[in-house]
């Protein structure tokens, strides 16, 4: 049995491969993604800028420095005696 066009060939029963709405899923899927892609690639650069600071602590080392230099003698003794 040949079936000549698609409507016919639905109303038999008949398996058909709807290729066309198969690429137009995949297309649409592509556009989406694509679309939430951008807009979390812009929530993290704000989040990013928003949290900058011009002094960023760009190592341990770094780091450590700027707390010691931070410290009063006076307070770190008494922080480190309990009293």
């Amino acid at each position: 049995m040949t079936l000549s066009c698609f409507p016919s060939a639905k109303a038999a029963g008949a398996v058909t491969l709807n290729l066309g709405a198969f690429i137009n899923t995949i297309i649409s899927f592509i556009i989406i993604a694509f679309a939430v892609f951008l807009v979390i690639k812009d929530i993290n650069r704000m989040k990013r800028e928003k949290g900058s600071d011009p002094k960023l602590i760009t190592s341990p080392k770094t780091f450590a420095s700027q707390n010691i230099s931070g410290i009063i003698p006076g307070e770190a003794i008494s922080f480190w005696s309990g009293k």
